[in-house]
């Protein structure tokens, strides 16, 4: 059997998310997905029935071997894939932000405990700013266009406690601001 893989996304330097094609035996049950920085592996998942695997906590600037097994119901597992190799980079350079002082909104309260806003100082803009949250994998949990006339955008969080991330996008511009969700 040839294990297809195919890289999915580089989520950040740290992280990696794995696909690979299903096993054409009708008794796989699920997949073990197995990495390491030598090709004897040093650690690996259950991923159940799914076809994808998300490895994350890697080390920069090192190579990473990753392979799947497929497994039956009697947990018999199957042959090793062949290996697929990833190189962390060395270093994560990072854009200056600008201060919050120079942002053209104001996000508040921050941290929150369930209500976030993001206010902005002019009713016009050439274009309604555009507000998304995410979380720290990168997953879109709120979007909003803010209307012409508009100032705010609400964001009523029912996430799980932690730091996510705002993105405004102003015409061509930019802006991220990191937010801390308590409860």
């Amino acid at each position: 059997m040839k294990w297809v893989f195919l890289l999915a996304a580089i989520l950040q330097a740290q992280s990696i998310e794995l696909t690979w094609d299903r096993h054409p035996d009708l008794d796989v049950t699920g997949y073990v997905a197995y990495w390491g920085t030598t090709a004897q592996y040093g650690d690996s998942m259950d991923v159940g029935r799914v076809e994808r695997a998300l490895i994350d906590s890697l080390l920069p600037g090192r190579t990473y071997y990753f392979a799947v097994r497929a497994y039956d119901r009697s947990r018999n597992l199957g042959a090793l894939s062949s290996p697929l190799s990833f190189n962390t980079p060395s270093v994560i350079r990072e854009r200056p932000l600008p201060s919050a002082e120079s942002l053209p909104f104001l996000v508040y309260p921050n941290p929150f405990s369930g209500v976030l806003f993001v206010s902005f100082e002019k009713e016009t803009f050439e274009k309604g700013p555009q507000v998304s949250v995410f979380d720290l994998k990168g997953r879109l949990l709120s979007q909003g266009q803010i209307a012409a006339g508009a100032r705010c955008f609400t964001w009523n969080a029912k996430a799980a406690p932690g730091i996510y991330l705002i993105r405004v996008n102003i015409g061509n511009r930019q802006y991220v601001q990191k937010v801390t969700l308590f409860r």
